[in-house]
């Protein structure tokens, strides 16, 4: 009889969107890699994954030594990197992605700050005389991002803030739309009054409209 393996499913909360992943419980050595863009990134250090990624052209960081991937590590994977001294090996493009380059988490008290691990400020030396795109309020919460970040956190966080937003954009584009030509209203209502010019589907819609708006009139002016 196979052995069954047990998993354990980990959730990862960001500001803008949810991560899920299914963990073999016991397996928990986690390390750093360097992907071929620079990136750095957190996967799996067991044997079969490395060489996979190795041969996919990632560098192992093994300086750093592994972690243990748990409910803890998951909503701060790379505490355990800046904990070691590894914040100079992320590129300024991760750094402004993550937002760790900008002064926008919490220190407690109500007060914002750069980004911290145990207390203490992670410092990343890469930054030094880098000028960083400017930060943008989200419309709906106190988040804060760079233009091209600002969709995927509104879309991923606040949809059904948007539902107004989007009804009334909507009926703004309809109430801006031309008229029908003439032409497009008669072919959908071709039976036409000779008076006023109504349109109706068929004979007998138009004949009660005439009898009721136009026969009554004429009697009346007699």
């Amino acid at each position: 009889m196979p052995d069954v393996i047990d998993y354990e499913t980990l959730v990862r909360q960001s500001a803008d969107a949810n991560e899920a992943i299914a963990l073999k419980r016991g397996a928990g050595d986690f390390g750093y890699y360097r992907k071929p863009d620079g990136t750095i990134c957190v996967d799996s250090y067991q044997r079969g994954e490395m060489m996979t990624h190795v041969e996919q052209g990632w560098i192992p960081l093994r300086k750093y030594n592994y972690f243990t991937w748990s409910h803890m590590s998951i909503h701060k994977p790379f505490d355990h990197l800046f904990r070691q001294g590894g914040a100079k090996e992320l590129p300024i493009e991760q750094l402004i992605q993550e937002r760790w380059a900008y002064p926008v988490w919490p220190r407690g008290g109500g007060a914002l700050d750069y980004y911290h691990v145990d207390g203490k400020p992670v410092e990343f030396p890469q930054l030094a005389g880098v000028t960083l795109p400017d930060l943008k309020p989200c419309p709906y919460c106190e988040w804060k991002g760079i233009d091209r970040h600002m969709t995927i956190h509104i879309e991923g966080t606040h949809s059904k803030d948007l539902m107004p937003f989007r009804m009334a954009e909507a009926l703004a584009k309809a109430n801006q739309r031309p008229a029908e030509p003439v032409a497009v209203k008669e072919y959908i209502l071709p039976f036409i009054c000779g008076v006023c010019g109504a349109g109706f589907n068929g004979h007998m819609p138009l004949a009660k409209h005439y009898k009721k708006e136009h026969t009554t009139n004429v009697n009346n002016s007699n």
